[in-house]
């Protein structure tokens, strides 16, 4: 899943002192989910859902990874 324009790797690294790589890699599948079910749940329907152009808009957000 890409990530938005405004997830700053660097600000995450910060965030996550003594993380390994599992952990990281467990940060980055649970923030997929979160965007995919916020994805899912703003598109009227399914089959609109499955078109190529409706899948752009799901992107992992850095309100997700960091929330204020």
């Amino acid at each position: 899943m890409p990530l938005a324009a405004d997830v700053d790797l660097p600000e995450i690294a910060e965030h996550s002192h003594g993380f390994v790589g599992a952990d990281l890699e467990a940060l980055g599948q649970e923030v997929g989910m979160i965007a995919l079910r916020r994805f899912l749940s703003s598109v009227p329907s399914i089959p609109t859902a499955l078109q190529p152009r409706s899948w752009a808009r799901c992107k992992s957000r850095a309100t997700i990874f960091l929330p204020a």
